[in-house]
């Protein structure tokens, strides 16, 4: 059996298996929680166990035949499904605008420094989580701060995307241990 085939049989097998766990772990709530919810310090913590809040799986399962609403032939499948189709072709416009959007940004802050002093401060703001850094800058032993050596991560810097852009931006061409070259700023 081929490494490909391999490897998609393993990653179905655990698709399945991660479905069917959930669906054990839904049942073993609906026998063991509580019918009317739980208060933890005056808090509702625990989901309602009872058949309206949380009916058994088959029960989900067999309603998905039934009409949307009465007097319609439109079943509860199709209307899911419709959903799904509607919020990935969102998504999709999403992921195009964005991407075109930072690719566009990118090219303009290597191209232009001015551009990239007034904008990168709000870019760093605007972002939730700090990125992590490329590949390129992950080669060991390459600017490894003493922290990240002492606690044996030699070759991954946690710093702030700031310093991570200029960092990679004011190294050479191409890093020893890495077979990538680096990208080049436009001069």
């Amino acid at each position: 059996m081929s490494p490909f085939v391999r490897r998609a049989a393993y990653r179905t097998s655990m698709f399945v298996l991660a479905v069917a766990l959930v669906g054990v772990l839904w049942e073993l709530y609906k026998v063991l929680g509580p019918e009317d919810g739980g208060k933890v310090l005056g808090i509702n913590i625990f989901p309602r166990s009872n058949d309206t809040a949380m009916p058994h799986i088959w029960d989900m399962l067999a309603r998905y035949g039934r009409p949307e609403v009465r007097g319609s032939d439109r079943k509860i499948w199709v209307v899911v499904l419709s959903g799904a189709w509607f919020s990935f072709r969102l998504s999709v416009v999403g992921f195009a605008l964005g991407a075109s959007i930072g690719v566009g940004l990118a090219v303009l802050m290597t191209r232009y420094k001015v551009v990239e002093r007034g904008l990168l401060p709000y870019l760093v703001v605007s972002r939730p989580f700090p990125s992590l850094r490329s590949r390129h800058s992950w080669c060991r032993g390459e600017g490894s701060s003493r922290s990240a050596r002492s606690s044996g991560l030699a070759g991954c810097q946690h710093r702030s995307s700031v310093r991570s852009w200029r960092s990679f931006r004011s190294r050479s061409a191409r890093c020893a241990d890495c077979r990538v070259p680096r990208l080049q700023p436009l001069s």
